[in-house]
């Protein structure tokens, strides 16, 4: 995944509920190398983070996946 991509929750938590969409925004690594997300979770934040902000918020790899909503319309 790349910064900007939209993800979808797999998991529940505290911050946020199965299914939500967030924006990746950073994409760090612990000192194993293991990545770590921090997601924006607010749909009409435009800018940038580099850590949390109360609507951020971090997220190991296995509890999100790519989202890429189906853009096609169903023309009659």
């Amino acid at each position: 995944m790349e910064i900007n991509d939209n993800v979808k929750m797999l998991t529940d938590s505290d911050w946020w509920a199965k299914g939500d969409i967030g924006r990746l925004v950073e994409i760090s690594y612990n000192r194993h190398g293991r990545a770590l997300y921090l997601v924006c979770f607010d749909s009409n934040c435009h800018k940038m983070h580099n850590r949390n902000g109360g609507h951020t918020w971090y997220a190991k790899p296995d509890m999100c996946k790519l989202y890429r909503p189906n853009r096609l319309m169903k023309v009659e």
